[in-house]
């Protein structure tokens, strides 16, 4: 490892800690307010229960975690911009997700423009052509996998997780088909497999009884999606 690479990932650690302290964890705490206020009003609040809040230390600490990671992974170049988005916003929306069990349309957009925005810098900036294109066919096919339990089963899975798919798809896309399968896979393998942790837990208690699809059932999956993105771009070669 070069000291230009010690430096580039010294670098990306540290914009991490600052944008999740400063930038994350404060737009984690609005959404979370926004998609809040709206569940209240559809009738769904959770017995007035207050709105968590995102503490800067593990907005920061997520962050950097991630931004390091990648750096290590792709070392200084183009690729380590793409995704930056999902890093500092997808972070604050799985947080939302979590606490509410809601993806904001507005932020899942942002996300979805600065994807974008990063992407033509990229080709901008000289990058072959056919990776923009696999990186739209990555947004179009994940979107639609997504999609098909969404419609066939609403209760399972919110229009939400289908338009995060969107700009995840985006950037998992823009590093390859293996990225994008293996995104599917463990997001696929994490849900799952705390889905089947949640039920095991609830069995002896009077929660077992809650019916599927219920808001006691619902798992956020905007965490697993982002963590699968993020696992896969820095595992594939």
């Amino acid at each position: 490892m070069t000291i230009h690479s010690v430096l580039f990932i010294v670098i990306a650690v540290t914009v991490g800690v600052i944008g999740g302290w400063v930038f994350t964890a404060t737009y984690a705490d609005r959404l979370i307010a926004i998609a809040g206020r709206r569940h209240v009003s559809h009738g769904m609040a959770r017995c007035g229960a207050p709105s968590p809040r995102f503490s800067r230390t593990g907005a920061a600490v997520v962050t950097a975690s991630a931004c390091g990671l990648l750096a290590m992974r792709l070392g200084p170049s183009l690729d380590a911009l793409i995704p930056l988005g999902l890093v500092f916003i997808g972070t604050a929306l799985a947080q939302t997700d979590i606490a509410v069990q809601r993806l904001p349309n507005s932020a899942v957009g942002v996300t979805t423009v600065v994807t974008t925005t990063l992407l033509l810098i990229a080709r901008i900036a000289g990058v072959a052509p056919e990776r923009v294109t696999a990186a739209a066919l990555g947004a179009v096919a994940m979107g639609v996998l997504y999609l098909i339990p969404a419609v066939l089963s609403p209760p399972s899975m919110g229009m939400g997780d289908v338009k995060l798919a969107v700009p995840l798809g985006l950037v998992v896309g823009w590093f390859g088909i293996s990225t994008w399968l293996l995104s599917i896979a463990i997001a696929t393998t994490l849900a799952g497999t705390t889905g089947v942790i949640i039920v095991l837990s609830r069995i002896l208690t009077v929660e077992a009884l809650s019916p599927v699809g219920s808001e006691n059932s619902r798992i956020p999956l905007a965490p697993f999606m982002l963590v699968g993105g993020l696992c896969a771009i820095v595992i594939v070669p």
